[in-house]
């Protein structure tokens, strides 16, 4: 039987390839076993089969919503430092009382100034973290 001949005559079995065998093994290609199986058979992460592959549980536990506490933080800092600017712009008196500290600042007070608010930073940094170590659980 020819090629051609092969080709055109129907399979009597619906599993049966179509192609002859030399040129089936000619061109197969690498499959994987999601190509080849069913959409019913195909694993996803959510199925047992998966579940059991990467050690999880059968069901996944809902987790609560979490807390954005360096944003809660940050976000009070930043609304206070907002209210003190706030309170000093609209006053005449406040604006003038900030303008003459301005101008009289020593540079030694500039520099404690600068370190203070550093260490300001640092302590809402840490106060973000700390916060949501103490709610996450862990020790």
């Amino acid at each position: 039987m020819s090629d051609t001949e092969a080709l055109s005559a129907e399979p009597t079995d619906p599993t049966a390839p179509l192609l002859p065998a030399a040129a089936d093994s000619a061109r197969t290609t690498a499959a994987t076993p999601a190509a080849t199986a069913t959409p019913a058979a195909i694993a996803t992460p959510d199925t047992p089969v998966m579940n059991a592959a990467l050690g999880t549980s059968a069901a996944p536990a809902p987790t609560a919503p979490r807390i954005r506490w360096a944003a809660i933080v940050w976000g009070l800092l930043f609304a206070g430092i907002a209210s003190a600017l706030l309170w000093v712009v609209t006053d005449v008196g406040n604006r003038d009382a900030a303008s003459l500290w301005l101008k009289t600042v020593s540079p030694a007070t500039l520099v404690l100034v600068i370190l203070l608010v550093v260490g300001g930073l640092l302590l809402v940094a840490g106060l973000a973290s700390l916060l949501r170590r103490i709610t996450s659980g862990r020790s």
